[in-house]
């Protein structure tokens, strides 16, 4: 991703003797400068994570997110090598968050694989889910094609989760991969669909929604 950071310094410019025994620049310790000892590197991608579902993925300037947390540039250089360094994980945070975390929390709270997708579509609508940032991201993903290859990796790890639960309630593989793909669509379409509905009628209607999808496991005629 071209996202270098005009601060970002090659090891050279930082330490021009390399540390070597026998420089002139010897090799220097890390400074505690800057960095409030109750900020941490996860303050920062809370930072990140937070501005760029609010504007985008131009918020995510240094000296923006300095202001935020109140601190100086030090502590960004204490946690990160550099901007790029920062974005990939601030995009690992988001897929653990919005992903991996989801289907682990889904996956502890047990049940049969329709009980799971029913726990996890609710769980999806229920606000845990921080789909500003999801658009933010996806957004970006249109002029960014590192960012465009891990939305397709995180798009394959959600479906075929659902995919997964939803061939034990049907030998027919065009069926589960149909649902599955519609259950996946229904959940980002929640999101982005604004309504004036009270929030009962809200819920009746994703849990018709959500059983018309299931239907069409019992109406293929396997289980």
């Amino acid at each position: 991703m071209a996202l270098k950071d005009k601060h970002d310094t090659t090891t050279a410019e930082r330490d021009p003797g390399g540390g070597n025994p026998g420089s002139r620049y010897p090799r220097r310790r890390k400074s505690n400068a800057g960095r409030k000892p109750d900020v941490t590197p996860e303050n920062w991608l809370d930072i990140g994570l937070r501005e760029l579902g609010r504007k985008g993925p131009g918020s995510l300037r240094l000296d923006a997110l300095c202001k935020k947390l109140g601190i100086t540039k030090g502590s960004f250089y204490w946690y990160f090598s550099g901007r790029d360094d920062f974005m990939r994980k601030l995009l690992q945070t988001w897929e653990e968050r919005e992903t991996l975390a989801l289907i682990e929390h889904v996956e502890k709270l047990g049940g049969t694989p329709s009980e799971k997708l029913h726990k996890l579509f609710l769980e999806a609508n229920s606000g845990r889910v921080n789909f500003r940032t999801e658009q933010a991201i996806r957004h970006w993903g249109h002029s960014e094609p590192a960012i465009r290859a891990m939305l397709h990796k995180v798009d394959h790890e959600r479906i075929e989760y659902l995919r997964r639960q939803l061939t034990a309630l049907t030998t027919d593989a065009a069926i589960s991969e149909a649902q599955a793909t519609l259950l996946y669509s229904l959940i980002f379409g929640e999101a982005m669909i604004y309504r004036r509905e009270e929030r009962d009628r809200r819920r009746q209607r994703q849990d018709a929604a959500f059983r018309a999808i299931m239907r069409m496991s019992a109406e293929s005629g396997d289980r």
